[in-house]
């Protein structure tokens, strides 16, 4: 059986109104303002750094102390046994803590920053602040220097993004780099505004950066071109995309499946949620552009291997990624890619999946926020 499925951005548009993205407050003034992380159970860690504590977030708004006794709370990271690494950034240690927030071991270093999950390893990457460098912090506690850059300037933010590539921002500008397995850095974007990054994270062909001392966020194609994405104005305001304001936004987290958004307010200490993230205004020439693609998936059941034909009204920049029933990225299927307009056959083989209901979504990368997305199912 062929299936054939016009947009699931026609479903979102109507579902996210005519501006698309929806911000809502779930936790106000509840003293967190820098770092924010998703823990195993879906409830939200994040830093107080003008304070000493971390807090334990629940989507419902209700906020408890999770650790505290610390200078100044910066970046979060877990490792894959669910180890929560901090970095304290005056207080120069970077915390080891289980999942009740006992501390289990501590690093000594200079003003640590930002801290993220080497991608296939529990190594532990760290920024630090005043130092100007990045660290790579094994299992074992033991520390070695990864990358040193003369245009580093305070980094923080880092992520990965769909092809383990690794990037770094700075806080003293609006810099983002590009870094090799071998810790050499190239620069990836300089933002085209003023004041300094917060945090970055990756979504599906984008990498998101808060404006610290703005009330703006970001986004940035895998070409480094960059748009403001959300924000105008300094504000507390809730609402779609046309009123929504920040007040200083700083930490940066996404769900597991990628479609919910949260940032913590600096200036409010409050967290804000961000829902819709596809969604594009219903007068957008991009909803014209999805309407007239098609995405099909040959045969379907699929048993391992299967032909994906795409038809584009125009040239473009696309990419293709395949989720799981909830969401989940699995694997990128086709990086972001120049294609021109017309048919076009891919022939793929999946790995090992259990059977069960499978999406295959064609993102518009450096041109849209719009998805196409059809589902199959694995045998």
């Amino acid at each position: 059986m062929k299936t054939l499925l016009s947009f699931l951005l026609l479903t979102l548009v109507a579902y996210g109104g005519v501006y698309g993205q929806t911000v809502t407050t779930i936790a106000s003034n509840v003293g967190v303002d820098d770092d924010l992380i998703l823990t195993p159970e879906g409830d939200l860690i994040g830093a107080h750094y003008i304070g000493s504590t971390l807090k334990k977030v629940t989507l419902d708004g209700e906020s408890t102390v999770f650790a505290g006794g610390f200078s100044a709370p910066n970046g979060l990271a877990y490792n894959s046994e669910g180890v929560l690494y901090m970095a304290d950034n005056t207080g120069n240690h970077v915390y080891l803590m289980d999942e009740n927030g006992t501390f289990l071991d501590t690093v000594d270093l200079v003003n640590p920053s930002g801290v993220l999950k080497e991608w296939d390893s529990d190594t532990i990457i760290v920024t630090t602040y005043a130092g100007h460098k990045i660290y790579k912090l094994a299992p074992d506690n033991s520390l070695t220097e990864f990358a040193s850059d003369p245009e580093f300037n305070g980094p923080v933010g880092l992520c990965y993004d769909d092809n383990n590539q690794l990037y770094a921002a700075n806080f003293g500008n609006q810099k983002i780099f590009r870094l090799d397995e071998d810790g050499n850095a190239t620069l990836f974007t300089d933002i085209s505004t003023s004041g300094a990054i917060g945090f970055i994270d990756y979504r599906n062909g984008y990498i998101y950066a808060t404006m610290f001392q703005q009330a703006e966020i970001w986004r940035v194609d895998m070409d480094g071109n960059d748009e403001l994405w959300l924000g105008s104005v300094t504000g507390s305001t809730d609402g779609d995309a046309s009123v929504a304001r920040f007040n200083r936004p700083n930490g940066i987290a996404l769900s597991v499946t990628g479609d919910t958004m949260f940032i913590s307010d600096f200036g409010s200490k409050s967290i804000r949620m961000i829902t819709n993230l596809d969604a594009v205004p219903s007068n957008s020439r991009d909803l014209t552009l999805a309407v007239n693609t098609t995405l099909e998936v040959a045969p379907n059941p699929v048993a391992e291997k299967f032909t994906i034909t795409l038809d584009l009204p125009e040239k473009l920049k696309a990419s293709l990624v395949l989720l799981n029933a909830e969401g989940k990225l699995i694997t990128t299927v086709m990086p972001v890619q120049e294609m021109m307009e017309g048919e076009h056959s891919i022939d793929y083989t999946l790995p090992a999946l259990s059977p069960g209901m499978y999406y295959l979504s064609l993102y518009f990368n450096g041109k849209s926020q719009t998805n196409v997305t059809t589902p199959f199912v694995k045998q």
